[in-house]
């Protein structure tokens, strides 16, 4: 594979300014590495050397960087780079728990789901607060007796920039001279006081318990008498514990220029970086300001998996994030040339990962990433239901919420959004899915725990959704050898589900189909119609998809099938239903009425969370919801 640059910013005949070459073996590993600066010179030359049986990287012959041999634990985990001086130790979550360099050595910890808390490296500490779907909210610094907010994240639909306003914490707790020491829980305060910063905003409000990062339980001291601490306890030995110094903003009164707000392509690498100051220009020296500029705190654009341009970067270390969205861990081999996600390890410059994929594909390498496409393919954090695009991941999470009408699914509706990346559908809390679906039908408390069970699995389902005048993906092209949504419409009816072994899948949805299925059974005659996008959705992704994920004999045909008439069920269509005798494999069977308006096995609700409603469910009676039939075409035919 070939790419090339474009001369002085126009589309005109290709230059060699920041090409690069690649070769790959038959498992997707890299076999050569070649990449040019903006002189059209040669920066990197690498050659690749694997273990034949596991796809392990051995060693590199080099220019540009370090040659070096490669050393890996029992299950795969990359152990020594020989060429850097780096050695790294994984915990029993096969995440990184110490890494070894030259300069520092890193140490890590991670919550029990798996997002990293601590990293700490010489004498400074970070720690990381995430929210309950595992977005960070903020990062303090821990340094010697002082606490210190370094960073919080600012969100819309997705991270959007950071806010940089410091706040010191005194490590002290006001009783003697006892000193926080890292380790411990939580420090009771009996009557909190509210702290109001220069921007009028209250920290530490609220609640009697205050959250300490880092704190030993430790012997209180006083000039006359010590004191043990307990966790748990709302007194020091009858003393009531109080916080001696109030935070300190180490900012001063004035927040402009505090927060950064980061630009992102299509793939959420973050190529620039602004604050909320405005520069004033003065283009005649008038005196007269004649607009204003954004302040760039830093921009980057990157080779093809993630190395940064030189010559087209600047200021790397001025954010957190780049490349995939994800945190650099710059203390490894340089500004922006390692990262980490909540499922590996990432070497830039060699374009693999330190860990083996947790989802593996058979004809692929487990260290290889972006499926070797990284201009097309992108893999933030690994979660499972997620669009091709952001379009196509807000087309489908709308898609699952119009699936449940009335006023009394609005709880189950809010449950799908889209997480931080913008391309993946938020996990969904049990609880809170139980308590939406309480008092729902059983065809609906169905039909969204298919939705949940996908949304919350390991397996990744992915969905493109589109209108019919619109072009289909890189992918969608490769895999329908179609370019359009029309053509979806026209060859597969609306829509369509690939299905891979390890449990993964990709559906191309036609938003707008208007294909003709005419196996649909009405007062016991056959009746021509099209379908509507959730259709095509509960169909495709839920009756293929999931279906075989969960490795059901029947998902090629007749999970698909009941999946349509549960949804059609739900839609108020209470007198038709398709018996599929126009839909799967050669020789599938029709199915009778009570066969095809049966709820899949795979999408059972388990007993745990039946007792959960039923313990929940109080005894009312709900309206009955009828909609009109609104002429839209049901599932596609199943492709091998």
């Amino acid at each position: 594979m070939q790419t090339a640059g474009i001369s002085a910013g126009e589309w005109g005949s290709p230059t060699d300014n920041f090409s690069t070459e690649y070769r790959y073996d038959y498992n997707g590993n890299i076999l050569s590495l070649q990449r040019k600066d903006a002189t059209a010179q040669i920066m990197h030359r690498i050659n690749y050397a694997y273990n034949a049986k596991n796809n392990r990287l051995q060693g590199i012959i080099a220019t540009g960087i370090n040659s070096s041999t490669y050393s890996y634990d029992a299950i795969g985990n990359l152990a020594n780079d020989s060429g850097e001086s780096v050695g790294v130790t994984w915990n029993a979550m096969n995440k990184v728990k110490t890494v070894v360099t030259p300069n520092s050595t890193l140490h890590f910890a991670y919550s029990p789901t798996g997002q990293r808390q601590i990293k700490k490296t010489g004498d400074k500490t970070e720690y990381y607060l995430h929210d309950a779907t595992g977005n960070i909210m903020c990062v303090y610094e821990l340094s010697g007796n002082y606490l210190t907010v370094k960073e919080r994240t600012i969100y819309g639909s997705k991270r959007i920039g950071v806010s940089r306003q410091r706040i010191q914490l005194s490590a002290f707790t006001g009783f003697g001279q006892a000193v926080l020491l890292p380790g411990s829980d939580l420090v009771n305060v009996l009557h909190p006081q509210p702290v109001i910063g220069p921007d009028g905003r209250h920290y530490l409000e609220g609640s009697n318990r205050l959250q300490v990062i880092g704190v030993n339980r430790a012997i209180a001291q006083t000039s006359t008498i010590s004191y043990a601490y307990k966790k748990g306890t709302v007194e020091l030995k009858g003393l009531s514990p109080s916080i001696a110094a109030r935070p300190t903003f180490l900012d001063g009164t004035k927040t402009a220029g505090l927060r950064d707000y980061e630009l992102t392509d299509h793939l959420s690498n973050v190529m620039a970086v602004i604050s909320d100051r405005k520069i004033s220009v003065d283009t005649n020296s008038d005196h007269i300001t004649d607009y204003y500029a954004s302040q760039v705190v830093s921009f980057t654009d990157y080779y093809p998996f993630g190395f940064p341009m030189a010559e087209r970067s600047g200021n790397l270390v001025g954010y957190r994030f780049g490349f995939n969205g994800q945190e650099a861990d710059n203390e490894v081999y340089g500004v922006k040339k390692s990262y980490t996600a909540e499922f590996w390890q990432y070497d830039t410059r060699l374009g693999r990962r330190w860990n083996v994929d947790v989802k593996k594909i058979t004809f692929m390498s487990p260290y290889s990433t972006f499926a070797n496409n990284p201009i097309v393919y992108t893999d933030v954090l690994g979660d499972t239901v997620r669009g091709a695009n952001q379009v196509s991941a807000s087309r489908t999470v709308s898609t699952m919420q119009n699936s449940f009408p009335g006023d009394a699914a609005a709880d189950l509706r809010n449950l799908f959004s889209l997480s931080s990346d913008g391309v993946s559908v938020s996990s969904i809390n049990e609880q809170d899915f139980v308590n939406a679906i309480s008092n729902l039908s059983t065809d609906v408390q169905q039909l969204a725990y298919g939705y949940y069970e996908a949304i919350n699995s390991t397996d990744i389902h992915t969905v493109e959704m589109l209108f019919q005048n619109e072009n289909l993906t890189s992918k969608g092209q490769s895999l329908t050898n179609s370019n359009t949504g029309t053509c979806i419409d026209n060859k597969y009816g609306g829509g369509i589900n690939f299905s891979y072994s390890n449990g993964d899948s990709y559906t191309i949805i036609v938003m707008n189909s208007s294909a003709k299925i005419s196996d649909y059974v009405q007062n016991g005659k056959y009746i021509t119609r099209s379908s509507s996008a959730g259709e095509l959705l509960s169909h495709e992704m839920l009756g293929h998809g999931l279906g075989g994920a969960l490795k059901s004999s029947s998902a090629r045909h007749k999970d698909a099938i009941q999946m349509t008439n549960l949804y059609l069920r739900i839609q108020g269509y209470t007198n038709v239903y398709r018996n599929g005798s126009q839909h799967g494999p050669i020789g599938s069977p029709i199915l009778t009425k009570s066969t095809a308006t049966s709820i899949p096995s795979f999408i059972q609700i388990p007993l745990s969370i039946k007792m959960n409603i039923i313990l929940k469910k109080p005894t009312v009676t709900m309206p009955t919801v009828t909609m009109p039939i609104d002429n839209t075409r049901v599932a596609t035919p199943y492709l091998k």
